[in-house]
């Protein structure tokens, strides 16, 4: 109801904060950034998104342009980012940062996460993979031009899959109640 679409506002505008000041922090230590929330979209705007923005140069030993992530996470999804690295603990944001590097034809992402309960900041350098890329992709472009779920097989066996729990037709494709 309201309190939930309240409580969504409000979380999007504590990570908007957030990236602001990691975006001030990236800049005071010498990084160029642009390109925040540049729409970047493909497949008559069905595939898309918005990026946090684009480091033009910076003093850090990256390829420029480089794709700049970031997330704002409660403490323990920070703390499982910070233990297990993005593609472990966020696999959706993984998939994301690879596909923005691909479209905006860029070989690195600079992942960064600040714990909004304690201020502490994460980063990590992604290299693009291409193939992962390509995998998903595929799978999106057969999910946009499905005229019903049926004529989809499923992603995984296990209806809490991060994948599946994103997807429209869950409760159908697991018949869950």
């Amino acid at each position: 109801g309201k309190k939930r679409i309240a409580r969504f506002h409000n979380i999007g505008a504590m990570g908007n904060a957030g990236e602001e000041i990691v975006k001030d922090m990236l800049e005071r230590a010498g990084f160029h950034v642009t390109g925040q929330q540049l729409a970047v979209d493909d497949y008559d705007h069905k595939l898309g998104g918005h990026l946090d923005g684009v480091l033009e140069e910076g003093p850090a030993d990256l390829t420029y342009p480089c794709l700049w992530e970031c997330k704002f996470k409660g403490d323990r999804y920070w703390k499982a980012i910070n233990k297990n690295g993005v593609e472990e603990a966020e696999p959706l944001y993984w998939v994301q940062m690879h596909g923005y590097m691909a479209y905006m034809n860029m070989t690195q992402a600079l992942f960064t996460a600040v714990n909004r309960d304690t201020g502490e900041l994460y980063c990590e350098v992604v290299d693009l993979n291409l193939e992962l890329v390509e995998k998903y992709q595929k799978r999106a472009v057969m999910a946009v031009d499905a005229s019903s779920p049926d004529e989809l097989s499923r992603i995984a066996n296990d209806e809490n899959n991060w994948q599946c729990k994103f997807c429209d037709y869950r409760e159908t494709c697991y018949e869950v109640q």
